[in-house]
């Protein structure tokens, strides 16, 4: 498990399905850790923008 925790996709995943659950401080809580493990500026944008809505 220790590999996941610096896994961008994971995070994102994770975010997804917790908003889909209606856990919005849990989603937001991965989604800002997929957010600060994502390179690309567009994909982070991208999550950014999934984060708010």
């Amino acid at each position: 498990m220790e590999s996941i925790k610096s896994y961008q996709p994971y995070w994102t995943l994770k975010a997804h399905l917790l908003k889909q659950l209606g856990l919005e401080t849990e989603s937001q809580q991965a989604y800002t850790r997929a957010i600060g493990l994502t390179e690309d500026s567009a994909i982070r944008d991208f999550l950014l923008v999934q984060s708010l809505s």
